[in-house]
């Protein structure tokens, strides 16, 4: 029945790693329009155009679209961690040894402010020299994060567990870099939880960001604070790239011209 149709094929469009894994048919309705100039007719049948013939044949081009532009798009899943074991690992300032990182993404481990010590302990990342009074903006542990070129990281949650000794802090406030650490982040503790991320903010970031969690109003200089593990969750996906919007914009033209051109065919046969 389509063979023996008046079919005006279009070009392919450049070529896109998106192409490979569409269906056939998705090329045959983004590029082959049937064009009805002379009244063709099938099997003795007029045809006519139809809108919603023409509809039909731009779903495919829906898809496309959309398929295009979240093809790199990945589920929330853990984009760095570490356990945070071995005999006295705050000895190390960043201390990366276990460090489990996603791919397209660079983490620094867990560090230390100039402001506090580092104190002996195992399995956790501990110190003491905290203040006793307001937060001071040197004391604090810190974590950074950084997207490989080309990719981009939109984070949903950060998650620790810590221990506090009995003269140790007793408050807390995580904040980062995109604000010059002058916002708290959600309610840290001494013990440990998890802080949403999932705000505006701290997504689709392409530059390097870092969290610092502060401690201070410690009984005394002596008492300790140590991490005992971390994560960050989120999810890491390609930037959109030059070809790929203008595939966009390439399709969107020719949805565009699908959907006028049913009126100048009626137009035509009036």
């Amino acid at each position: 029945m389509i063979a023996s149709l008046n079919i005006a094929c279009y070009p392919a469009l450049p070529f896109h790693p998106i192409l490979a894994t569409l269906p056939t048919h998705c090329f045959y309705f983004s590029y082959c329009l049937p064009l009805y100039p002379d009244n063709t007719s099938v099997q003795g049948k007029p045809l006519e155009p139809k809108r919603r013939n023409i509809t039909m044949k731009a779903h495919p081009i829906i898809g496309l679209f959309v398929y295009t532009f979240f093809w790199t798009t990945a589920n929330a899943a853990i984009i760095t961690s570490n356990d945070i074991t071995g005999d006295n690992p705050s000895l190390e300032d960043p201390y990366t040894s276990g460090i489990i990182n996603a791919s397209s993404i660079s983490a620094s481990g867990i560090g230390r402010g100039e402001g506090i010590s580092a104190r002996t302990a195992s399995d956790r990342y501990n110190a003491s020299s905290w203040s006793t009074g307001e937060l001071d903006s040197d004391e604090y542990f810190t974590f950074a994060l950084d997207a490989d070129d080309g990719y981009q990281v939109s984070l949903t949650s950060f998650t620790y567990t810590g221990q506090v000794s009995s003269t140790g802090p007793t408050d807390f406030a995580l904040r980062s870099s995109l604000d010059s650490f002058s916002s708290d982040i959600g309610t840290p503790t001494g013990t440990g939880t998890t802080i949403d991320l999932s705000a505006s903010e701290y997504q689709n970031l392409t530059d390097p960001v870092e969290f610092r969690l502060y401690a201070y109003s410690a009984e005394s200089g002596a008492g300790t604070f140590s991490i005992n593990d971390y994560e960050f969750e989120g999810e890491i996906t390609a930037t959109p790239e030059p070809q790929t919007l203008a595939l966009i914009g390439i399709g969107a033209s020719v949805l565009l011209w699908n959907q006028r051109r049913p009126r100048m065919l009626m137009q035509m046969e009036g």
